[in-house]
């Protein structure tokens, strides 16, 4: 069978990095599914998945209010953290960051 290559873009964050260890270094078994890691900030991400560039990608959650009918939520995550004062981000939605699957990639 062909391998298959997904495109994965995340944030080079230590939470992201955590999420996407396993498939960066081979630790586990993928069949002929191979991914390409492409690292970069968060607003980079959010714009490059309004234009599709990705199969996966981490992007802001307000960015996911923009692009909910082109990518579906991945069950591997999403992350959030409380600053200084103790505000959850996840509340306010400033630093939520989701992991997404582009809709064609799920075809």
């Amino acid at each position: 069978m062909r391998n298959k290559k997904i495109g994965v873009a995340h944030s080079p964050d230590s939470d992201d990095a955590f999420m996407f260890y396993a498939l960066a270094t081979r630790k586990i078994d993928t069949g002929n599914l191979r991914y390409k890691h492409t690292l970069s900030d968060i607003e980079s991400l959010n714009k490059k998945a309004m234009d599709g560039v990705f199969e996966v990608s981490a992007i802001s959650f307000h960015a996911y209010a923009y692009l909910a009918e082109q990518y579906a939520i991945l069950a591997c995550g999403g992350s959030s953290g409380l600053d200084q004062s103790g505000i959850d981000h996840a509340i306010e939605g400033t630093a939520q960051r989701l992991v997404l699957l582009h809709a064609q990639a799920q075809q």
